[in-house]
């Protein structure tokens, strides 16, 4: 049986979308042979959000894990805020949460807190 990569996505992406969030952008992977299922869930999210922001970011490894972790910070730093990240894997959300956590950046709170305050309005 071969895995529906678009599904998780499209649930990420409604989510988000129903929780108000004005802006979207994924955290994917580089392309490799290896990884198609990766590219399979970006290209799902590109087809949901276009002109979104994609961030493949570095492979990531113990050697590499600080390099990758400062070029994320940057783009992460770049973003309109509030904004929805969907992560294409566990692993990239956890890179994902180091990388707000040393640039300061408060996540998710503030998409929750932005989301209930035009609720409200």
């Amino acid at each position: 049986m071969a895995t529906d990569n678009a599904k998780p996505v499209k649930l990420t992406h409604d989510h988000l979308v129903e929780s108000g969030v004005p802006a979207l952008a994924m955290h994917s992977l580089p392309e490799a042979p290896g990884n198609r299922w990766a590219q399979e869930r970006e290209n799902a999210f590109v087809r949901l959000a276009p002109g979104a922001r994609v961030y493949r970011g570095l492979q990531t490894g113990a050697v590499e894990w600080n390099s990758a972790l400062e070029a994320l910070t940057g783009w992460i730093a770049s973003l309109d805020k509030p904004v929805g990240i969907v992560a294409v894997t566990h692993a990239r959300a956890s890179h994902l949460m180091q990388a707000c956590a040393v640039a300061g950046i408060a996540a998710p709170e503030p998409v929750a807190h932005r989301r209930h305050r035009q609720t409200i309005r």
